[in-house]
């Protein structure tokens, strides 16, 4: 996240149990969203499918060192992050149009992923299958809404 943890205290973690609002939208538990996973050398964000288990919130203060003697003053730097919890889709579903189609019954990845709030792109809906092609099994993931505006 573009910070040296060693700079920073970190407060306790809490947990959040129940929804989110995120742009005017509630976000709740075992919601599908996708997200930003990685950014590749081309500069182009990756996004992967999951579904959100909680949100966590860390407070954290910046430690401000004077060159002499190694002591820490009083910083001014504090604040709070939120970090979403989510079970990442394996295999990966297929981006078709403005849609992921994913499987009906979806197995997830033993580990739980770990992102910023602000790497989550848009919450999912899903909707049946109802394509010519016949796929049974399946299903469509469909953007209802954007986290935030850039994403």
């Amino acid at each position: 996240m573009g910070r040296n943890g060693h700079d920073y205290n970190y407060g306790r973690a809490k947990i959040i149990y129940g929804c989110v609002s995120i742009n005017g939208r509630s976000w709740k538990r075992k919601v599908h969203c996708d997200y930003i996973a990685s950014v590749d050398a081309d500069g182009r964000r990756l996004l992967q499918v999951g579904q959100l288990r909680d949100f966590v919130v860390v407070s954290y203060t910046h430690k401000n060192f004077e060159a002499k003697r190694g002591r820490v003053r009083q910083s001014t730097l504090q604040g709070q992050i939120m970090i979403a919890c989510l079970r990442e889709y394996f295999p990966q579903p297929v981006r078709e149009d403005n849609m992921w189609v994913a499987r009906k019954h979806p197995s997830f990845r033993p580990v739980m992923q770990a992102i910023p709030v602000h790497d989550l792109c848009s919450y999912l809906h899903r909707a049946p299958e109802r394509t010519t092609l016949g796929r049974t099994g399946y299903v469509n993931l469909i953007t209802v809404a954007v986290s935030f505006v850039n994403a």
